[in-house]
């Protein structure tokens, strides 16, 4: 089974990043500020989310 670890390791960053935000400001940072933290783009930050939430993200190559 193969998933691809760039989405995986964002979305880790990004559930991470929301955690300690939600504990130190009482508020999720915006998705421009993640992008900004991480050093990646605002598009790879959301289709890293909408790739962590979808249970059938990983697909097998034969």
């Amino acid at each position: 089974m193969y998933c691809h670890l760039s989405y995986i390791d964002v979305f880790k960053q990004v559930n991470a990043i929301q955690k300690l935000a939600k504990v130190e400001e009482k508020h999720s940072p915006s998705v421009a500020e993640m992008a900004a933290m991480i050093g990646d783009t605002e598009e790879h930050i959301l289709e890293s989310m909408e790739f962590g939430t979808n249970k059938s993200s990983c697909f097998l190559i034969h």
